[in-house]
């Protein structure tokens, strides 16, 4: 799909032509800003950005244009690009620094292409190497163990030289001409446990491979970057270990689109890694929007593909967002871990707020299903003036346990995910797991907090969420409004309902509030 271009400055010959196959390219010179463009009308609308560019990438090559910090405030953050040779005024320097504008070269015109087109792709493009088509080596004569999909145990006695053990089925295709990178999931129990692992590129059409490199012990706890040539590639992991009493923990290994040091898997998204588990990975992405309070925070829900998801939906809100995803196992863990993972969401979030100048409790923290567990769980250690949430999810063992019956195969990943978090799948292990939440919750107080809830009658993942929530808000914390909606079906039911619902309750929040004025018909497409 195309993304739109916006250049603001002068036309630049020739410059539509070479990004035809992935932009809609629209110049837009400075006078005749306020004129509207001869393919999708006006760029604002009544002081606000047409909802047609709320996605749209800015060029800014015309200097005329920094001047205007009203207008830079209303463009949308992570996707301001601008002239590097360009003077910025004082009074505009601040605005585009919370923008996180990007400052590019335009001079040579085939630099910029390249640019633009191999870094500020739309979209997000992750792959895992999927866990299940894992193929060991006959050769290895050690043990494996595996802890469903949280990740592989390798041990052995004594291998003196680097011995090949395993590889990942199914190498992954790439286009041409595209940057990408490689984050991996390994963990050394000793130090006379040595890990390599070789990364292959292999030509589509001759089955021959072009580019191989080996990365060993710490090198695996940086990001692994690849260039892949114009004929594209497949993908090829192995695995090598040697060593005195080996014992390797390996988890996931993605694949990631690059954006040359300018984000994750979009411009501006940030990930923290965590070295206390293996080096999994939180992704967040943060936009400024108007700059006006609240944060609104948003945890992403359960998904497969890697990075954030609803930076279009939060957009559409005009409120500073600071979006958050995890893709631990499979699809996520639920936003709790070590002592380090949970301490760095409290942190990302204050940091944010401090950074807009915003008091602790101009706070809007939402999820939708996974997500509405770490908003409910953070609630405890920040205290936001809001928490909107739909299909809530408390108890985690429950979850797991209503795998067998209520359930079947409709959520395997929540025993993985109780394998992870206890050790174990027993009913001990259940109750742990239900506790890691209503312990915190318990143990803190929530009167300054107001909960927005939406659930679903019959839900078979927690069936009974709500009402203990309600149930212990109402008992422990009456000073907290409790705004409730019930909808017929199970847990994955009505999605359409629930996340209609949850949108109008926060612009609600924002209108009454905050003073937003919203306008049916404005967008929500997810990035």
């Amino acid at each position: 799909m195309k993304n739109k271009l916006i250049h603001l400055g002068l036309p630049i010959p020739g410059l539509s032509e070479q990004l035809k196959e992935n932009f809609d390219y629209i110049d837009i010179p400075f006078e005749k800003l306020w004129e509207p463009n001869a393919k999708k009308g006006l760029l604002f609308i009544k002081g606000k950005l047409n909802p047609l560019y709320l996605n749209a990438l800015f060029l800014i090559t015309q200097d005329a244009y920094l001047k205007e910090t009203e207008l830079l405030k209303k463009l949308p953050g992570n996707k301001t690009l601008i002239d590097n040779t360009l003077t910025l005024p004082l009074a505009s320097q601040n605005i585009l620094e919370l923008k996180n504008a990007q400052f590019i070269e335009v001079g040579d015109i085939k630099v910029l292409a390249k640019d633009l087109n191999q870094t500020f792709y739309s979209g997000q493009w992750g792959f895992k190497f999927i866990f299940d088509n894992i193929q060991f080596e006959p050769y290895f004569k050690g043990r494996i163990e595996q802890l469903g999909h949280n990740y592989i145990r390798f041990i052995d006695q004594n291998i003196q030289a680097y011995q090949k053990v395993a590889n990942w089925g199914g190498p992954l295709g790439v286009a041409g001409n595209t940057l990408w990178e490689i984050r991996t999931e390994f963990k050394r129990q000793n130090p006379t446990t040595d890990v390599r692992l070789d990364v292959s590129m292999i030509n589509p059409y001759t089955n021959e491979i072009y580019y191989s490199q080996s990365f060993e012990n710490d090198q695996l706890n940086e990001v692994l970057p690849l260039k892949v040539s114009e004929q594209g590639a497949y993908i090829l992991v192995e695995l090598f270990i040697k060593g005195n009493k080996v014992e390797l923990d390996v988890g996931q290994i993605s694949l990631r689109k690059a954006r040359d040091g300018r984000g994750t898997l979009l411009v501006g998204e940030k990930e923290m890694v965590d070295d206390q588990s293996m080096n999994e990975q939180l992704y967040y992405y943060f936009d400024p929007g108007d700059f006006k309070p609240p944060l609104v925070v948003y945890f992403s829900g359960f998904r497969l593909a890697l990075g954030v998801e609803g930076a279009n939906m939060m957009r559409s809100l005009e409120a500073p967002a600071l979006i958050f995803g995890e893709q631990r196992i499979l699809g996520g863990s639920f936003y709790v871990g070590s002592k380090k993972f949970e301490q760095e969401i409290v942190r990302i979030i204050q940091t944010t707020l401090k950074k807009l100048g915003f008091t602790a409790n101009q706070l809007v923290l939402s999820g939708l299903s996974m997500g509405t567990y770490a908003s409910l769980y953070y609630s405890s250690y920040l205290n936001p003036e809001w928490v909107v949430v739909s299909k809530p999810l408390t108890k985690l063992g429950d979850i797991a346990a209503n795998e067998r019956i209520n359930r079947p195969d409709a959520f395997p990943t929540s025993l993985d995910v109780l394998l992870k978090l206890t050790g174990g799948i027993s009913n001990e292990n259940i109750e742990q797991a239900n506790n890691i939440f209503w312990d915190s919750f318990r143990s803190h107080d929530h009167s300054k907090t107001n909960f927005v809830i939406a659930y679903m009658k019959e839900d078979d993942y927690d069936r009974n969420a709500f009402d203990d929530l309600y149930r212990y808000l109402h008992q422990n914390s009456p000073k907290s409004r409790i705004i409730h909606k019930g909808l017929t079906g199970r847990h994955n039911d009505d999605t359409n309902g629930i996340v209609e619902w949850f949108l109008m309750q926060i612009r609600n929040i924002l209108t009454s509030k905050y003073g937003r004025n919203f306008k049916l018909g404005e967008t929500t497409d997810d990035e």
